[in-house]
């Protein structure tokens, strides 16, 4: 499991090189997820360290998103005259999130039970 956590780390930093080589405006934890991604697909696999060491941190999910919704709050005056529009925002994307991680569920289940068939027919 260290060894996952050792290539999410690493990811995690060539991301934020990337984005400040680059200045794209991207944050480069995602930027870093992005070539993690790219990698595991033109790999085709990935490690079990990998797998567990991103088991056992999606339980800790909840606490990375804590301190930006946290920082709302300390931002009270400052947002005042635009809430509606931050609410909207958070709205949609909000939406747009679930839809797009529905499509993505249906998309793999599919392709998993392709995947099972197939596998049934060849044995």
């Amino acid at each position: 499991m260290l060894a996952g956590f050792s290539w999410l780390m690493l990811y995690l930093v060539i991301g934020n090189l990337v984005q400040g080589i680059t200045g794209a405006p991207v944050a480069g934890s995602v930027l870093g997820m992005l070539l993690l991604l790219i990698t595991l697909l033109i790999g085709g696999r990935v490690s079990t360290s990998l797998i567990d060491a991103s088991r056992s941190l999606i339980h800790y999910f909840s606490l990375l998103i804590l301190p930006s919704s946290t920082g709302i709050f300390f931002l009270g005056a400052t947002i005042g005259p635009i809430w509606w529009k931050l609410a909207l925002s958070i709205l949609i994307g909000t939406l747009v999130s679930v839809c797009v991680s529905l499509l993505v569920m249906r998309t793999m289940v599919n392709w998993q039970e392709r995947r099972e068939q197939r596998r049934g027919e060849v044995s």
